[in-house]
């Protein structure tokens, strides 16, 4: 996730018009579902109504997780926020755009691939310490103890 807030800060507040098809999504549902005026997704079509189409990148991350949420095909909240069409657009255009965006990023300090050199590493070396140790008292043992 660290990943995708460098990368969207540069976006951060820009504004982004909507296509017509899916402001039109948005109407139609503002209008066939009144009585749903509460509910989490009309606002959130309302919003898009009311401005135009015209909408933040805050408010596209927020329909992402909005769609991760409400999944449901059957469900009302995925219907008023335009169902698959308007999550498959909005999944495309966040994409879209992270992918426009310049790259330019240290690299992670905590790579999983990286050796370590803390303790951890050690316990190699005291194996093979341990291993010459028990090799060393196996033949003294040899010596000591008569074989039977």
């Amino acid at each position: 996730m660290l990943i995708l807030n460098e990368e969207n800060s540069k976006l951060r507040g820009t504004k982004h018009q909507l296509p017509p098809n899916i402001l039109e999504i948005f109407k139609t549902n503002i209008y066939k579902y009144p009585q749903h005026k509460d509910a989490s997704g009309y606002k959130k079509a309302l919003h898009a109504v009311e401005n135009d189409g015209n909408v933040s990148m805050e408010w596209l991350k927020g329909m992402k997780n909005f769609f991760t949420k409400h999944s449901d095909a059957r469900d009302i909240e995925y219907i008023l926020c335009g169902g698959s069409i308007v999550k498959n657009f909005i999944e495309g255009k966040l994409k879209q755009l992270t992918n426009s965006t310049d790259k330019k990023r240290k690299g992670h300090t905590n790579n999983p691939t990286k050796i370590s050199l803390g303790a951890s590493s050690l316990i190699g070396l005291h194996g093979e310490k341990q291993s010459s140790n028990l090799d060393m008292t196996k033949s003294i043992l040899n010596n000591i103890i008569p074989k039977i």
